[in-house]
């Protein structure tokens, strides 16, 4: 068994996307950082950042969504997608959230892949069958300010999101005969 790691190779900022997009959108510049010259097992190099605070609204989110995978060169028997990513918090813990999802087809549906933690760490989920050039990331920070100052910053490091499939490596043999 061998495996091939693709990466993302495109990121945009994103509104009204994740289940927990209510309130006041907050722009996030490109992430480019986070798969640009990667390759092999993650997490690699540095990280890119996502922030919001809402300020004066009652709250406020940001979004962006990793897709555009490279190109598959095997046919999988098992894929995964990894996301190794955390969250800094300054301010109330109250209104606030850090989710990834993952969508396997093309972003008409999201499913939460799991809450960030203060540490790094690389959530790992099996999607196997999917189809590499559906699937897309989306990073997603919501912080209220519950209507008190100071308002809840939050900041979301992402270090690498990767796939991982897991392929049949063919081994040939050479035979020789003599005569």
């Amino acid at each position: 068994m061998a495996i091939e790691y693709l990466r993302p190779t495109a990121d945009v900022d994103s509104s009204g996307v994740g289940p927990y997009d209510s309130g006041t959108h907050v722009a996030t510049t490109s992430q480019s950082v986070v798969y640009s010259g990667k390759s092999g097992v993650g997490p690699t190099g540095s990280s890119g950042i996502i922030s919001v605070s809402p300020g004066g609204a009652y709250q406020g989110y940001s979004q962006r969504i990793f897709k555009t995978f490279q190109t598959p060169t095997r046919t999988y028997t098992d894929l995964t997608i990894n996301v190794s990513a955390d969250y800094s918090l300054v301010g109330s813990t109250t209104g606030v959230g850090h989710f990834v999802y993952y969508s396997i087809n093309g972003g008409s549906s999201w499913i939460t892949m799991a809450a960030l933690t203060t540490s790094q760490a690389t959530l790992t989920t099996d999607i196997t069958g999917a189809t590499v050039s559906q699937i897309q990331v989306i990073i997603e920070v919501q912080s209220s300010s519950v209507l008190t100052k100071p308002y809840s910053l939050v900041t979301v490091g992402i270090f690498d999101i990767w796939t991982a499939g897991t392929y049949s490596a063919v081994t040939r043999h050479a035979t020789a005969y003599l005569l």
